[in-house]
């Protein structure tokens, strides 16, 4: 089981923050393996399913994820419905002094070929994690976005 915990402080307010992280249309934009993302219900409930592709360890795959819980402006999770390996993403949001913070917290069982290089994959996510994020901030933070 691969499990990465992330925090980081953008300068929007939690109502611009969640509606930006409930997009899947925004996905591609900073999230580097992400290479397309939809989803039918727009904007997004608890058990909107999203078709994303994405690149992964030189593999691209298919994947859905279905939102399994949301309240505006504070948490919105997600987990795979199918793809190559189960996994989950909570994404947590609170006021903080320079305006949001999120909290990410992803589970994966990347399965018996990828436990392997558990390692490799515990990395690679955790780097990914990282930069995704700092992505994340420095596009809220922008002028970009609109």
């Amino acid at each position: 089981m691969v499990r990465v915990e992330h925090s980081v402080e953008i300068a929007c307010p939690p109502a611009e923050v969640f509606a930006f992280l409930t997009d899947p249309s925004n996905l591609p934009r900073w999230q580097e393996s992400c290479l397309a993302a939809e989803a039918a219900d727009r904007p997004v409930t608890t058990g909107t399913r999203i078709r994303e592709r994405r690149r992964f360890l030189g593999r691209e795959a298919r994947t859905h994820v279905e939102v399994v819980e949301l309240e505006p402006d504070r948490f919105y999770e997600l987990e795979s419905v199918d793809g190559p390996f189960p996994f989950t993403v909570r994404h947590e949001l609170e006021p903080c002094a320079v305006g949001t913070r999120v909290r990410v917290v992803a589970e994966a069982d990347p399965g018996r070929f990828l436990r392997l290089a558990s390692r490799i994959v515990d990395r690679v996510v955790r780097e990914a994690t990282r930069a995704d994020f700092a992505r994340l901030k420095a596009l809220l933070e922008s002028e970009e976005r609109q």
